[in-house]
């Protein structure tokens, strides 16, 4: 069982980090979108970004 648990914990983690890795990339998408009044971009910079923080909070909630 123990064993179990501890193979998943770095799939666990390395999900979690992708993830995190994600939203500062379009959060930097967001922020270049912004500049540039790009209404598309930013559009869709923060479906994505909405899509990323519900993924965040599902992680959260299976840890």
């Amino acid at each position: 069982m123990k064993q179990t648990i501890n193979q998943k914990r770095p799939k666990y983690q390395e999900r979690l980090n992708v993830i995190k890795l994600e939203i500062d990339y379009e959060l930097m998408s967001l922020y270049d979108a912004l500049r540039t009044k790009d209404e598309t971009s930013k559009e869709d910079s923060i479906r994505r970004l909405q899509q990323l923080r519900n993924d965040l909070s599902k992680m959260s909630y299976l840890k």
